[in-house]
């Protein structure tokens, strides 16, 4: 039984429920365990009556055999943790833990809830190249970039009292590489770790950059790690290998096997696995 200190943890931001955990079964009768998704005004018609939600579920455009909700799964809520099993391009196996932000289609559009801690020295980097490029300025204010246009600037970047080399950029670009895009945490993110893989033969693209270019890529690369937009980065200026949007986390509806369904308290400190996808 869920805590009841657990069960609407994020009710304050007057959240709705928007998705259940639904049982139903393939055409060889296995049992199949999907999130699925009853817009709010059909609940409402519908009286938010199990039986009428079952029938709703029974139709066409839901393509469910025999579907159930699973006991204390009919009312998820938006921001609900998932922690599943995936394997990377290389095939490696890890475990990545996901928030459900909604769904596209037969799909969930999910964050990153892993938070990228780098070193010091890189941190720094980090650090100074938002400042150059003005990213921590309030919503709605940019900086102007034609002020590095007339300087020569090829080696580095100054701002203010601020200097960025190229050489860091390029150390911090092969840490960003060779380091964090192969932690597990990271490099197993659905859609996302393709992405990943292909800056690995990109350092001499990279190098050849302009100072401002490779200052915008790196924070770009940096957000890669959170994917928390749901329009994505646009990273095709720097290459047609990339798309103009990346970092879209989408899973299919239908859970794989020992996929956990977790909800935390408010602060964090606390969580609870309410369910766990059986083998069948």
């Amino acid at each position: 039984k869920v805590p009841p200190s657990l069960t609407f943890y994020r009710s304050h931001i007057n959240i709705v429920t928007i998705a259940a955990l639904v049982r139903s079964e393939d055409k060889k009768g296995k049992h199949i365990y999907s999130i699925e998704f009853i817009p709010t005004i059909i609940r409402k018609s519908l009286n938010d009556d199990p039986k009428k939600l079952i029938e709703e579920l029974r139709k066409k455009k839901y393509g469910l055999k025999n579907p159930e909700f699973v006991p204390g799964m009919e009312n998820l809520l938006i921001y609900t943790i998932l922690s599943l099993e995936t394997i990377n391009s290389d095939g490696r196996k890890g475990k990545v833990r996901l928030e459900i932000a909604g769904k596209s289609d037969n799909n969930l559009v999910c964050y990153n809830l892993t938070e990228l801690v780098l070193p010091k020295k890189f941190a720094d980097i980090v650090y100074k190249i938002s400042k150059i490029l003005g990213t921590n300025l309030p919503a709605g204010q940019k900086r102007d970039m034609t002020i590095f246009e007339n300087v020569d600037m090829r080696n580095e970047l100054v701002f203010n009292k601020i200097t960025l080399a190229r050489d860091e950029m390029i150390e911090l670009f092969d840490y960003v590489v060779n380091d964090v895009y192969q932690r597990p945490e990271f490099s197993n993110l659905p859609g996302v770790n393709s992405i990943f893989s292909k800056f690995t033969t990109y350092r001499e693209h990279f190098v050849n950059l302009k100072a401002t270019d490779q200052a915008r890529l790196l924070s770009l690369m940096i957000r890669l790690t959170n994917c928390k937009s749901v329009s994505g980065t646009n990273l095709h200026e720097f290459g047609n290998e990339f798309p103009s949007s990346c970092g879209i986390i989408r899973i299919n509806k239908k859970l794989n096997p020992n996929t956990q369904i977790i909800q935390t308290s408010t602060t964090g400190l606390y969580e609870c696995v309410l369910f766990t996808v059986p083998e069948d």
